[in-house]
């Protein structure tokens, strides 16, 4: 996750494997959640497409997927329809960062 001016992280690792980055960007007006692992990562032409409905990346005898293929496809209808954005970034053999960002409404008012 990018830093710069009015910009608050937290980082947690998870275990060996995983770690969770939140960032508050002030001159953004956005919250940023990032999840990186280090397990094999997805092909360039792939990336897009674990974000539809139904599929699933692998079929190799040793990283088979399991699940329905729907998680992905659901967490980007939820990111969307609130008015942000997710994607992913990988590299074969060092693992994913799957990341999204959420506007942050400034001022809010209590009724």
């Amino acid at each position: 996750m990018p830093s710069g001016h009015g910009t608050q992280t937290l980082s947690l690792v998870l275990s060996a494997t995983v770690t969770l980055a939140l960032g508050l960007y002030a001159w953004r007006r956005a919250v940023a959640v990032s999840v990186s692992d280090t397990g094999v990562g997805i092909a360039p032409d792939d990336r897009q497409r674990v974000f539809e409905r139904f599929v699933q990346i692998g079929g190799t005898l040793t990283a088979k997927p399991t699940g329905t293929g729907l998680g992905l496809a659901i967490c980007k209808e939820i990111v969307e329809r609130h008015g942000g954005r997710i994607w992913v970034e990988s590299e074969l053999g060092r693992g994913s960062t799957f990341s999204f960002t959420l506007p942050v409404e400034s001022g809010r008012s209590s009724a």
